[in-house]
Formats: C-alpha cells, sequence, structure tokens
C-alpha cells in the first residue's frame, strides 16, 4: 500500500495512493515533504466516482515513510483517512 510520489522536483509534483479499498490521484505543492502539505486529488480510480471534496495531508515519519491524513468525498459518500505508508519517489 504505498504512497508514490512522482516528479518530485517539480512546482506540483503528482502522486499516487494505493490501498486495498481506495486508489487516488492528484497532486501537491513542492517542497512537499516533511510537510504538512496539502494533497489535491484529482481523480478517484477505487472507489470510481466524482471527487467532490479533499482536505488531505502529508506529512514525513522517516525516510522511507509518511502519514496521510484528512478525508476525500467521492460520490457523496465522505472517506476519512489516517494512513502511515511506504513512500515509494
Amino acid at each position: 500500500m504505498p504512497f508514490e510520489l512522482f516528479n518530485v522536483w517539480s512546482a506540483k509534483p503528482d502522486w499516487i495512493l494505493d490501498t486495498p479499498d481506495l486508489r487516488i490521484t492528484g497532486t501537491t505543492t513542492s517542497p512537499t515533504l516533511p510537510g504538512p502539505s496539502p494533497l489535491h486529488v484529482t481523480y478517484a480510480d477505487r472507489p470510481k466516482g466524482l471527487v467532490t471534496n479533499s482536505q488531505l495531508v502529508v506529512r514525513r515519519l522517516d525516510v522511507a515513510r509518511v502519514r496521510i491524513e484528512g478525508a476525500v468525498e467521492i460520490d457523496g459518500r465522505m472517506i476519512t483517512l489516517t494512513l502511515d505508508e511506504p513512500l515509494v519517489t
């Protein structure tokens, strides 16, 4: 269940959070870590649906782990998250 962070040196790096029940993607600000940095959700692949609201942040826990906290609303269903995930760059 990694948190993948791409194009780390760009002004708006892309990211993917992939868990067994949730796969969402978006952009964030640079520098993203150590955070807290806002995660802007642009697409939900699992569950599929329209993202209407999100308030997610990412924080560095150590060199290879991050914590993602907040909530994302997909098709009227609010999903609250507090996840410690491996970081992949």
